[in-house]
């Protein structure tokens, strides 16, 4: 198993070639499209990790998973070397850090937020302004619908949860009550 420092290490080492390149969010979006390969088919994962294919097999299967996804030369490279190196199965958490990594060298934040329902254009716009003025960067935001939070809403800006959801707000209501603190 792959730490989250191997990880990070791979992925600082491909950092320094698109930081030479000014081609970060081109290697970030080329990785995660091959991550989502990987996340979307157990089956891939198992033959490239598994040593009874061997290692020009595997590295066909790869040429044609990277050659369907047009991947650049820099990044089919890492890839490949990846391979070589026995790390593939590792590839999501490589890509993971790399977006981090990214991210951070341009001053971007990722948020998340779920809502009962979707949220509209002008709360969608006032909601960004509100987390690019607390936070002092440019935030990119991801949509959630989750109907079992009634009402309100949750967001996760890095590891910092606000969770202003009513089935929050009832549950604490409810643990109030029959605590008798009332």
């Amino acid at each position: 198993m792959i730490t989250g420092s191997v990880a990070r290490r791979y992925a600082r080492a491909l950092m320094q070639v698109a930081q030479k390149t000014n081609a970060m969010d081109a290697f970030a979006a080329e990785l995660e499209a091959i991550a989502a390969v990987f996340r979307q088919s157990r089956e891939l994962v198992d033959l490239m990790v598994n040593p009874a294919f061997g290692a020009g097999e595997r590295r066909k299967v790869l040429g044609a998973v990277l050659d369907k996804l047009r991947t650049g030369p820099a990044v089919r490279r890492f890839a490949e070397m990846v391979l070589e190196r026995g790390r593939i199965g590792a590839l999501p958490g490589m890509a993971l850090a790399f977006r981090e990594m990214a991210d951070q060298d341009a001053g971007r934040l990722r948020a998340e937020v779920t809502s009962a329902e979707p949220l509209g254009a002008g709360y969608r716009k006032r909601l960004l302004e509100v987390l690019a003025r607390t936070t002092g960067k440019e935030v990119l935001l991801t949509e959630k619908v989750d109907p079992t939070l009634l009402g309100g809403m949750v967001t996760r800006v890095g590891d910092k949860m606000f969770d202003g959801s009513l089935k929050n707000r009832l549950e604490r209501l409810r643990a109030t009550l029959t605590s008798g603190r009332a």
